[in-house]
């Protein structure tokens, strides 16, 4: 083994293996028992921090995962991170046994009444899934909305809302050919829902 694998163990660059430590003790006139010596045992205790408990007064360790404060389960605190504001969150499970996570705001008691009138929402209504209300909600907004479109009122705003914000000049104006000579003769009065 050569000085600088020697120099470089000795500076913790690499670890050596076992046939390493064999080769170092079998120069040095040793047993490899020798490199580590008899471990101390030191025993280590845990601090206790005390919590003061509603009825009693008890010790907990520091890392417990117990919630520390006496809102419902569902209910959690959250600090401001970044331009998340500091706030109130509620979990809960819909009757489809989804896992829903709600942002209700800085108010505990808002936050405790919206998880209470969620839970008595599953148990009343057992199918209840708010994802589903909400898609439901959109999808007969969108029904709404596309019945009383037309193709060339729909085509006229995705090109001025759309179209010449995000595209070059000319290829604005492309569309806009295309939808003059071709679309709009063809399906320009036909509701977009149809």
């Amino acid at each position: 083994m050569g000085f600088v694998t020697v120099s470089r163990i000795e500076n913790d660059h690499i670890s050596p293996t076992v046939a390493m430590l064999e080769k170092l003790a079998r120069a040095l006139g040793i047993s490899v028992r020798e490199f580590f010596p008899p471990a101390r045992r030191i025993k280590r205790r845990r601090p206790e921090v005390a919590m003061v408990d509603e009825n009693t007064q008890r010790t907990r360790d520091p890392w417990s995962t117990k919630k520390k404060d006496p809102a419902p389960r569902g209910v959690h605190r959250f600090d401001r991170r970044g331009e998340r504001p500091a706030g109130w969150q509620i979990l809960f499970t819909c009757g489809q046994h989804h896992r829903h996570k709600e942002w209700i705001g800085p108010g505990k008691s808002d936050a405790i009444k919206a998880w209470h009138s969620r839970k008595n929402r599953v148990h009343d209504e057992p199918g209840w899934c708010p994802r589903e209300e909400q898609r439901q909600l959109e999808a007969t907004r969108r029904a709404r909305e596309a019945q009383a479109v037309t193709v060339r009122q729909y085509a006229e705003q995705w090109l001025t809302a759309h179209v010449a914000h995000e595209y070059r000049e000319r290829t604005a104006e492309q569309y806009r050919s295309t939808f003059k000579h071709h679309v709009y003769p063809a399906f320009g009065e036909c509701l977009s829902g149809s």
